[in-house]
């Protein structure tokens, strides 16, 4: 018992002699800065900006191009302006979280050529909410992308273009009050559309009736399927 006690205190000293730990420089306004530590083969790295540093507008994170196997990338709670450039820098990302952090656009998905999974929630300036909502972003780099989910509340289908292999969308609907054309056209390009917010008598289903089985279950994940 002693010697197997032994073995695994030497496994365990061994593991955190050679696990190389690397450093995030997080940069904020005002020259503020600091850092967070991350061992150089995470492949799941979350940041979540810590007590008043939330005060500060992000300017930049550096130091992500040292995670070569990482793939998951999450932040919370970042007031930003930015174009989200930093995220380039992670060469194998494949599911993005942003939650409730600012954008003053949706442009910066256009890069990230690996992604499978996006989840935002983002903070949008009220000067912003009407040319996120209407100018088009292209999708056509995002071969790989599975599901987009959008909890903001917007008031039509959000404006992506070309996206490749019908992906799942999840949206808050609340405030979707009428639908144009430029909805429908957004909208085909998915398989599956299913609502966030517990409304089974979505929009959609006047324009798509005849796609919705008639024993879908009224519950917030509601889904309608197009054709």
């Amino acid at each position: 018992m002693k010697k197997n006690y032994l073995l695994l205190l030497f496994f365990f000293i061994s593991f955190e002699i050679f696990a190389e730990n690397v450093e995030l420089k997080i940069i904020l306004q005002d020259g503020i800065e600091y850092t967070e530590s991350f061992d150089k083969d995470s492949k799941s790295i979350t940041l979540v900006s810590k007590g008043n540093f939330r005060l500060k507008e992000l300017t930049d994170i550096q130091g992500l191009e040292q995670f070569e196997n990482l793939t998951n990338f999450c932040m919370y709670f970042f007031q930003y302006k930015g174009n989200y450039s930093f995220l380039k820098k992670i060469k194998n990302l494949k599911d993005l979280g942003l939650i409730r952090c600012g954008a003053e656009t949706l442009n910066f998905l256009e890069d990230l050529t690996l992604l499978e999974n996006c989840e935002l929630e983002l903070d949008f300036a009220k000067e912003n909410q009407k040319s996120i909502e209407t100018i088009d972003v292209n999708l056509e780099k995002l071969k790989y992308i599975k599901k987009i989910t959008i909890n903001n509340r917007m008031s039509h289908i959000p404006p992506f273009v070309k996206v490749k292999n019908k992906p799942e969308l999840l949206l808050d609907t609340t405030n979707i009050k009428n639908l144009n054309k430029k909805d429908f056209k957004y909208a085909k390009q998915y398989s599956v559309i299913k609502s966030l917010n517990p409304n089974p008598q979505w929009y959609f289903e006047k324009y798509y009736k005849s796609c919705i089985p008639n024993n879908t279950p009224t519950k917030p994940s509601y889904m309608i399927r197009l054709k």
